[in-house]
C-alpha cells in the first residue's frame, strides 16, 4: 500500500532532501508563526490552525464524519478516483505508528469538518489496503450531488468561514 504522507514530509521529498528532522522543521514553523499570533495558544492548536488554512505541516487531517470523508474523497480533481482511508482512532498507540488528536473547539473549520489530526513521526502513514474505499471518478459529481441535497455538506458548508469567500481567496 502506498505511503499517506504529511504535507510537510511531501514539499521536503519534492526537493529532494530524503532525510530530516521533521520536529526540528517544525519547530521553525511554530517559531515563525509565533510572531503573529497570541502565546496562549498551544503548539498542536497552532499547527492543527496553519492546517487547516492550507501551511504544510507534520499534520494528516482525517474526518470523524464518513460523509464528510465521502465529500473530501470526490471534492477536486474530478478525472482521478477518490478515496476514503479508514485508519484506527487510537491515540498513542505504538503498534500503528502514530497518534491521534483532536482540536479544541476554537478552531471553526476543524470542528465543521469534524477533523482529527494524525501525527506521524516518520512522515507519513501506510493504510492497510483493505482498509482503502476507492471512489470511481464517474461517480464524484452525483455523490456530491447527493450530499448537498440530501446532507448539507458542499464546499460552502464545509469551508465556512471568511477565508474561503471570495472576496478572501487570492
Amino acid at each position: 500500500m502506498e505511503e499517506l504522507p504529511q504535507s510537510l514530509y511531501r514539499q521536503y521529498l519534492d526537493i529532494g532532501a530524503e532525510h530530516f528532522d521533521i520536529k526540528v522543521v517544525q519547530q521553525q514553523i511554530l517559531t515563525e508563526a509565533r510572531e503573529y499570533i497570541p502565546d496562549e495558544i498551544g503548539d498542536f492548536e497552532l499547527l492543527a490552525t496553519l492546517q487547516h488554512y492550507g501551511d504544510k505541516t507534520n499534520l494528516i487531517d482525517f474526518t470523524t464524519d464518513y460523509l464528510v470523508a465521502l465529500f473530501f474523497a470526490c471534492d477536486g480533481k474530478p478525472r482521478q478516483s477518490g478515496r476514503v482511508i479508514l485508519l484506527p482512532k487510537k491515540s498513542k498507540d505504538k503498534d500503528y505508528g502514530y497518534e491521534v488528536e483532536k482540536p479544541s473547539g476554537t478552531i471553526r473549520r476543524a470542528e465543521i469538518q469534524k477533523s482529527i489530526f494524525v501525527i506521524a513521526p516518520q512522515g507519513f502513514v501506510t493504510p492497510d489496503k483493505d482498509k482503502v474505499v476507492y471512489i470511481p471518478a464517474n461517480l464524484k459529481l452525483a455523490l456530491l450531488g447527493y450530499l448537498r441535497k440530501h446532507h448539507d455538506i458542499s464546499t460552502k458548508t464545509i469551508y465556512n468561514d471568511l477565508k474561503c469567500h471570495p472576496l478572501f481567496r487570492p
